[in-house]
């Protein structure tokens, strides 16, 4: 019997041929604006840093333009997306589907076969309950027409988990392209993190398939398949643990998407972030000692305007304290016959009191808004 391989086998050409068709699509229709936007940005940054009109920490400048390349050679070109994300991200769900399986893929290449080889186990157990009953003893018949049914739901339910996890991840793969260019802009890289979340519940998806074939395999291998050999010695009684095992797990495969969802909700936000750290962390590296020369240099000018406001606001200071002491200069009548002078004083004071009032003024305001 190969129902499930033939239908995963259908499934899976089905799905790789519009993964392709829709990765090159995104890429093609990402391309143009990725490369107008980034070009001029780059261009930008870069002028205005040569220039020094704006204080732009090399390490910043460096992490735009990693960042800017990564998008480049993942978004905007099918084949990068393809080599290093998109392959690796169709196959982990099968990875960890025949890490968890355990005993159950054998030489079987895929869980087609496994399930397949699971049904033909079951027949044969089921046959053998079958044959062991008549017109005078209908129990083992009408036990394995039961175990039929079972045996029934539970491969539906298999089948429609697995098909989930694999759908769901090629539909993830699918908009790759697009969710990569949320790292371009603060407020868009949430969306970079929910599509790698995404990604993870539909490979825990699978995971949890495989380790449920696995056990599948283990209780028909255990209690069904050994019935071909003592078809006359069959004890109804025992076999309903096995029968119920299959229908628990079969209401199992239906709980797998909220159970896989549940889980990859923080381990999936938790593994972005640390994707988008490590890649500040790269980019950061990338500049290596320049970069924290010029944090350095950006520092000591930092402190330098402060020394220097400070110096400005003491001599204001103690101006300010020196008219309240003092008063005001007095004027001879000599000097009173000397209007240039004394218009060269009443400016001076002018000018004094202003900065004053401005110097008040300012910490005023900085006291409102602190």
């Amino acid at each position: 019997m190969d129902v499930f391989t033939s239908l995963f086998e259908a499934l899976d050409e089905v799905l790789g041929d519009y993964v392709n068709e829709a990765i090159t699509a995104a890429t093609g229709y990402v391309s143009g604006p990725i490369a107008v936007l980034g070009t001029i940005s780059f261009i930008a940054m870069g002028a205005v840093l040569l220039r020094g009109m704006s204080e732009i920490p090399l390490a910043k400048f460096v992490q735009t333009a990693a960042l800017l390349a990564l998008v480049f050679a993942l978004a905007g070109t099918a084949g990068h997306y393809n080599t290093y994300l998109a392959d690796h991200l169709r196959s982990f769900p099968d990875e960890l589907l025949a890490t968890f399986a355990g005993t159950a893929l054998g030489n079987d290449a895929a869980i087609g076969a496994v399930l397949d080889r699971i049904g033909d186990q079951a027949m044969t157990g089921i046959s053998a309950i079958w044959s062991a009953g008549g017109f005078t003893d209908p129990g083992p018949s009408l036990f394995a027409a039961v175990l039929f049914v079972i045996f029934l739901i539970f491969g539906v339910a298999a089948v429609v988990a697995l098909a989930t996890a694999k759908i769901g991840l090629s539909l993830v793969v699918a908009v790759g392209p697009l969710m990569i260019l949320g790292l371009l802009f603060q407020s868009t890289r949430e969306y970079f993190t929910k599509w790698l979340s995404y990604g993870i519940q539909f490979a825990f998806l699978a995971m949890f398939v495989g380790g449920i074939a696995g056990m599948a395999d283990a209780i028909v291998d255990t209690y069904i398949d050994a019935l071909d050999d003592s078809a006359e010695n069959v004890d109804l009684v025992a076999l309903m643990a096995p029968a119920l095992m299959l229908l628990l797990l079969a209401k199992i495969f239906a709980e797998l998407p909220h159970m896989a969802s549940s889980l990859s909700g923080g381990i999936g936000l938790a593994v972005g972030n640390t994707a988008w750290r490590g890649i500040q962390g790269a980019m950061h590296q990338a500049g290596g000692k320049h970069i924290d020369a010029w944090r350095d240099a950006a520092r000591w000018r930092r402190v330098g305007r402060a020394e220097a406001l400070h110096n400005r606001m003491v001599e204001t200071r103690k101006a300010v304290v020196d008219r309240l002491v003092n008063g005001a200069p007095r004027v001879s009548r000599a000097d009173a016959n000397r209007p240039a002078s004394l218009s060269g004083a009443s400016a001076a004071n002018r000018d004094l009191d202003r900065e004053a009032r401005d110097h008040v003024e300012a910490r005023r305001r900085r006291r409102a808004g602190g």
